[in-house]
C-alpha cells in the first residue's frame, strides 16, 4: 500500500514500504489533511492537525455523552466531526463551577 495526500499545505507521498516498515509524517501547520491509498479508491482518512492552543479532547461515553473536565475560564469554540457527516460547531463560554449543556448534537449524513 502506498498513502499520500495532496492536501496544501500537507502533502506527502510515503511510497510503498516493506511489511512492517514505518514512515514519519510531521505536520507544521493546523488543517484538514486528506489521505488516500494508490491502490483501494476506497480507503480514505481524515487527519485533523489541531493547533497548540487545543485545551481539552473527549470521546463519547456509552451513553452517549461526553465531557470535558479542567477547562478554564475563557471563550471556546466546540466542534464535532465524522467522517462522512456535517460538522457540529458551537462557541461557549466558561465559567468556574458552571456546566455547560449542548442537548441533542446531530450530525447529519
Amino acid at each position: 500500500y502506498n498513502v499520500f495526500s495532496l492536501t496544501s499545505p500537507h502533502k506527502f507521498d510515503v511510497g510503498r514500504r516493506p511489511k512492517g516498515e514505518h514512515f514519519d509524517v510531521t505536520f507544521e501547520k493546523p488543517g484538514v489533511v486528506d489521505v488516500f491509498c494508490d491502490i483501494h479508491s476506497n480507503m480514505y482518512a481524515m487527519i485533523y492537525v489541531l493547533p497548540s492552543n487545543i485545551i481539552s479532547i473527549t470521546k463519547i461515553q456509552s451513553n452517549d455523552n461526553f465531557i470535558f473536565t479542567d477547562i478554564p475560564e475563557g471563550n471556546y469554540e466546540i466542534k464535532v466531526v465524522a467522517l462522512g457527516y456535517s460538522e457540529f460547531s458551537r462557541s461557549v463560554s466558561v465559567t468556574a463551577g458552571n456546566a455547560i449543556q449542548l442537548g441533542t448534537i446531530t450530525l447529519n449524513p
